[in-house]
Order: structure tokens, then sequence, then C-alpha cells
């Protein structure tokens, strides 16, 4: 099963307590540099394909193999650490396997094609100084 090669591949450090997996269901969000935009309107999300822009954590290379995905409640955290303007994308996981991640977000260990996202905001700057509309509003987005 591919959740427990995700396991074996992390530290001691950021193994899960418990490993759970199930087929998910609606919609979770990601988060990504905006430059990445046209890359993921072509190919969808795919970790292998991850270029010159970092991660949200400032990671050069995939911290695992998967897609990292959370909640819209959630997401705000992940903006805040963002170093360049950022897009949250809509990810339809619907019959997707998930999984647990070691501090509560989920991964999907397969890319996810365009036909499953939906790009909520672009361009989202942190040094705007204010909270996401995406998460402050409640609303579930739009194509932008």
């Amino acid at each position: 099963m591919s959740a427990l090669r995700t396991e074996r591949v992390w530290s001691n450090q950021s193994r899960r307590e418990m490993l759970e997996a199930w087929k998910g269901n609606g919609e979770l969000v990601h988060i990504t540099a905006s430059v990445n935009r046209p890359s993921i309107q072509h190919w969808g999300l795919d970790w292998s394909r991850m270029g010159a822009a970092r991660g949200i954590a400032g990671s050069t290379q995939p911290e695992v193999s998967g897609v990292f995905l959370d909640t819209i409640d959630s997401v705000c955290f992940f903006k805040t650490m963002a170093r360049e303007p950022v897009d949250l994308w809509a990810v339809d996981v619907t019959d997707l396997w998930l999984e647990n991640g070691p501090d509560g977000w989920y991964i999907h260990t397969s890319p996810i094609g365009p036909d499953r996202l939906r790009l909520l905001e672009g361009d989202w700057v942190q040094s705007q100084g204010r909270v996401p509309s995406f998460v402050s509003s409640g609303r579930s987005g739009q194509e932008t």
C-alpha cells in the first residue's frame, strides 16, 4: 500500500503516530506558488514537476511523494508561510485515496489531474496584511 511506502521514507520525527487511509469525498484545497499555475492547469498537481518555485514551507524539492491537501478552514496557516504570491486550488477528492499527515493535513500519493481542480483565488500576497478572503468569507470560491 502506498501509505506504508510514504511512511517509510519519512524521518522518525515526521512519522505519524497513527496511519489512516480512506477514500475521499467532496473538496479539499491545495496551496502553491502562483508561478506554478500554468503547469498545474496543464498537468494538474504533480510533485515530480516541482520546478524553481519553492514549496510553501520553503523546500526546494518535494518533501514527500504526494500532494498535500487541507480543509479551507485550515489553509490560512499555510498562507502565512508563503514567501511569494500563492494560489489556492479546490481539489475534488471524491474516490481518491487519502492519508493523514502528521500535523492534521492530508496527502494523496498520486498526481491529481487538472480535471479535478478549480482555482479559488490567485496571486495572494502575504504582505497584504489581511486574512485571505476565501478564509474570512467562508465562500467556496470562484474561478479567477
